[in-house]
């Protein structure tokens, strides 16, 4: 796509990624993913035990929220404009959206971590009203755009139901404080757990990826009526998954499969997307470790589905509840946290380049986007991160404090690596040299 300068210079930076509150996202998710593996790190006996346990919560929400949630975030601001051909121009509004975002997360992590429940409810509204503001930002945008009708109904339904999930969660902090809830405290949690990482994390990752994946393969755009299938099998999953815990409905298996289902549906079409490659653009560096990194995450999805399935039939024992927290972290950070590094590792020097583009001025050369990250650097996350996840996993199934702390120090060497990289894509972004918006040219990829 080419944007010619004109009169309408203000509406065209409109279309553009804006660049102080993506930053802001990306710089919160990574705060909270290295805070959270370093607390792995320095108590893996106690994250080694039971997982329903205040601290152990604590170190879930760093990674759903701090760290998935963050970066879905920010990547809307970038793969809004980008791929969705959805505008998202920055106002006062984006700002104090974060500031609640992080006032909500920062709150829940630490009333966790000292115990204080009466602090959970704050926060949770607090992380709602944030998320709430991005959503009604977002939506009517969205609902104009001119993308498939299956790619929106997938946003849509991720954003109900990540407020439906923020306050489910607050009536869960008001319950600590004065209990009025009859279910079961790990009914609760399941429930609320599968409403935020299936109908949240994981349709925001299907709906945006149906987009964002062809563009970074690159492939052709799938398209047709199989699209919309994934978005009702995964909200049929996620809403009766989340019904089934509480009610102790025997159902569980069928709503288990449905979720199942429409990973499955979406893995298809990435095999559908793999089979049909298109030239890559000049310049892109081989193997692309990004595009790995998020492959490596599909194949983990399917792990995680298989496994969600056997443990709906699995009664509720101590091995099942142990296979459940490998099922746990083999789904927030095999999967999610992991495809958020591959499409980061793309997306990111994308935006650093449109922004440089846009603020150094045509009289200066953008920066190749291919060539901002370190490679080496690059190299060695990557590994840290394939390495990492299955000593992670084998340490808790295991119940090794020893294994599951080696796992945690190589993924946050990985991370922090990671993290660096992040750091000098992102000083692409601000201009150093030219006359600052007084381009005549912007280009970037066409999804």
């Amino acid at each position: 796509m080419v944007i010619e300068d004109s009169d309408g210079h203000r509406s065209r930076r409109d279309r553009l990624p804006p660049r102080r509150v993506p930053i802001l996202y990306f710089g919160c998710a990574h705060f909270g993913l290295l805070l959270a593996l370093a607390v792995i790190a320095l108590h893996p006996v106690e994250m080694s035990g039971f997982f329903y346990q205040p601290r152990a919560f604590a170190v879930v929400h760093l990674i759903t929220l701090g760290w998935i949630s963050g970066s879905i975030l920010g990547s809307l601001y970038v793969v809004g404009p980008l791929a969705l051909r959805t505008p998202m121009p920055e106002g006062r509004a984006d700002l104090l959206a974060f500031a609640l975002f992080v006032v909500g997360v920062a709150g829940m992590a630490g009333h966790f971590w000292i115990g204080e429940y009466a602090g959970l409810a704050w926060s949770s509204g607090s992380a709602i009203a944030g998320i709430g503001i991005v959503a009604a930002r977002c939506l009517p945008r969205i609902a104009r755009a001119p993308i498939p009708a299956a790619v929106k109904a997938h946003v849509v339904l991720a954003f109900v139901n990540v407020l439906a999930t923020g306050l489910f969660g607050l009536l869960l902090g008001l319950d600590r404080v004065a209990p009025f809830m009859a279910w079961e405290p790990l009914d609760r949690a399941y429930a609320h757990a599968h409403l935020a990482a299936l109908g949240w994390a994981v349709m925001m990752v299907i709906g945006v990826g149906y987009r964002l994946i062809p563009m970074l393969l690159p492939s052709p755009m799938p398209r047709g009526a199989s699209l919309l299938a994934t978005a009702v099998l995964v909200q049929i999953g996620a809403a009766g998954l989340f019904w089934c815990f509480l009610a102790r409905y025997p159902l569980l298996p069928v709503f288990a499969i449905a979720g199942a289902g429409g990973l499955l549906a979406f893995i298809l079409q990435i095999r559908w997307m793999l089979k049909r490659p298109r030239r890559p653009p000049a310049g892109l560096r081989r193997p692309d470790y990004g595009v790995r990194h998020a492959l490596q995450a599909i194949g983990y999805a399917a792990l995680c589905a298989a496994i969600g399935v056997g443990l709906s039939i699995w009664p509720r024992t101590d091995a099942s509840l142990r296979v459940a927290g490998v099922y746990g972290i083999l789904g927030l950070i095999g999967f999610l946290a992991r495809i958020v590094v591959g499409v980061e590792g793309r997306i990111l020097p994308m935006f650093a380049s449109v922004r440089s583009n846009l603020d150094r001025g045509a009289c200066v050369p953008a920066p190749d986007p291919h060539r901002m990250a370190d490679r080496r650097v690059e190299i060695t996350a990557y590994y840290g991160w394939t390495l990492g996840i299955p000593v992670l996993a084998t340490g808790f199934l295991v119940q090794a404090p020893w294994l599951l702390g080696t796992g945690a120090v190589v993924l946050l060497a990985a991370a922090g690596l990671g993290a660096f990289n992040t750091a000098r894509i992102l000083r692409h972004a601000f201009p150093r040299a030219g006359r600052s918006g007084s381009i005549s040219t912007v280009s970037f990829p066409e999804p």
